[in-house]
């Protein structure tokens, strides 16, 4: 019985087929997503960034936090893979400059991938959703969502 390989991605991890977790996604998850669809799925890039949206989007529904347009957030991804592509063209370099660029870009793979609306804060009217948003944008992520509020339900 011959099993799937897992594929490594510079810098990043091995890839995933889908996101968990109690959080909103951070850059690592989107792009283990992203990457997923892209070479195991065999979808282009603007495919797999499409999917990798929607579902990042489905943990930003469920926190209650408005989001940018789809075509906003798949530019971002589709920028945080240039970025990497960037990175990745020199890595068999080790010099001073590229190990600091890979600092640097490894520095941001668990922050939050923020795809909230621009004027999110004034649009959200309940302050605790408020202030998970806020937690969430620190170094850390901090904080997790939990089941459904039934206050608030």
């Amino acid at each position: 019985m011959a099993t799937k390989l897992r594929i490594n991605i510079y810098l990043v991890g091995n890839e995933s087929n889908q996101i968990t977790g109690g959080k909103l996604p951070s850059n690592r998850q989107v792009f283990l997503v992203f990457f997923y669809n892209l070479r195991v799925v065999k979808l282009n890039m603007r495919q797999s960034a499409h999917l990798a949206i929607k579902e990042t989007i489905i943990f930003w529904v469920k926190a209650r936090i408005p989001v940018r347009d789809t075509q906003h957030c798949v530019a971002k991804l589709e920028n945080f893979y240039q970025k990497w592509r960037s990175v990745q063209k020199n890595r068999k370099s080790r010099t001073k400059w590229q190990v600091s660029l890979e600092n640097q870009f490894s520095e941001t793979l668990d922050d939050l991938f923020d795809i909230a609306h621009a004027d999110a804060l004034n649009i959200i009217k309940i302050q605790e959703d408020k202030k998970f948003l806020l937690a969430q944008r620190q170094k850390g992520r901090v904080g997790y969502m939990a089941g459904v509020d039934e206050k608030l339900v």
